[in-house]
């Protein structure tokens, strides 16, 4: 058994383009069960399956570290990590993950789905991140460190975490610079945060769609705990569930807290410009989360596409503005593929 790159190892100077591949039923001793990246190269990684791989530390389908990979178009499904990234694990790396289907896969602590740590400022976008499972957080997605992480029009769905962050978990303080914008949030499930935990972290949400999730004890969309305060602005939080009553879109304890405004919150939320009206989803039965033409959030988000701190979000053009769209993303904003990177 290889100690890294099951499957794949590419290292240094390589830089192999890995197409249309089936890559199953390979081990890594420590990363990359599947295929080990690393180097200040460009691998790209397009079109393959690559399933049921196991790495005893991180990466069960993917390891990326010290690169800055395209992966593309790929199934990655059913692969296992001991500890961290149980489909995807990037580390100190820029990786641009686009247009790939995250299905399903497993990690024993940390990002069942995708986990990134490090300095790493990767991309991700247009993934379908689905059924995945974390036994401590992050059931989705897992980030923390100071990470630049753009995460932006993808369906988070039915994933599943132990403790923290069923759809997404953000940690440390160094990740106020994550961007989590355009996405679909939704049927997921943790014991704190079915949607979403901050957890000494302040990312900045952005137009995204949260409904349908889960937490066993507090904050079925949202929970911000310890010293996270993160900004959430032309969201819908609807319909989500947690078993103490009061918490089942937002919670915040510990010193934690949250500043929420031209939001659509169930229950209603004190903040600027938010509101309290049914969202009138298309046919949330089916998961279709667009709106319908008379919902009350069209027209009701935040008057211009600056940030809050009056700030250009970077990769946002400023067009067709005034949408609080939920899952629409065609109508409200174009938003460029470069990754969100420190100024």
């Amino acid at each position: 058994m290889r100690a890294r790159g099951g499957g794949i190892y590419s290292t240094n100077d390589s830089r192999p383009t890995i197409i249309g591949n089936t890559i199953t039923g390979n081990e890594a001793s420590e990363h990359g069960g599947g295929i080990y990246c690393d180097g200040f190269w460009s691998p790209v990684i397009v079109g393959n399956t690559i399933f049921a791989n196991v790495a005893a530390c991180g990466g069960g389908g993917i390891a990326c570290e010290w690169s800055d990979n395209t992966v593309e178009g790929n199934t990655i499904a059913g692969n296992v990590a001991g500890q961290f990234g149980g489909g995807i694990s990037c580390e100190m790396s820029t990786a641009i993950l686009v247009g790939n289907t995250i299905k399903g896969n497993t990690s024993l602590i940390h990002g069942g789905g995708i986990s990134i740590s490090g300095w790493s400022a990767p991309t991700i976008t247009n993934n379908t991140i689905a059924e995945n499972t974390a036994s401590i957080d992050g059931g989705g997605i897992h980030f923390t460190g100071w990470c630049f992480t753009l995460i932006k029009r993808n369906s988070i769905d039915g994933n599943s975490a132990g403790r923290y962050g069923g759809g997404i978990y953000s940690g440390n303080l160094a990740t106020s610079q994550a961007l989590i914008i355009g996405n679909t949030v939704s049927g997921n499930t943790a014991y704190d945060g079915g949607g979403i935990c901050c957890h000494d972290a302040s990312p900045r949400i952005r137009r995204n769609t949260m409904t349908g999730n889960m937490a066993g004890e507090y904050g079925g969309a949202i929970y911000s705990i310890y010293s996270a305060w993160p900004k959430v602005g032309n969201c819908i939080l609807w319909d989500n569930g947690a078993t103490f009553a009061g918490t089942e879109e937002i919670a915040v304890q510990y010193g934690g807290g949250t500043e929420i405004s031209y939001s659509d919150v169930k229950g209603g939320w004190l903040g600027e410009g938010n509101i309290d009206a049914d969202p009138q989803f298309v046919h949330p039965g089916w998961k279709d989360y667009r709106l319908l033409w008379g919902s009350p959030c069209i027209d009701s988000g935040h008057p211009d596409y600056l940030d809050q701190d009056g700030t250009s979000i970077p990769g946002i053009q400023t067009t067709w503005i005034r949408m609080a769209h939920g899952a629409i993303w065609e109508r409200s904003i174009s938003i460029s593929r470069s990754p969100l990177l420190p100024t």
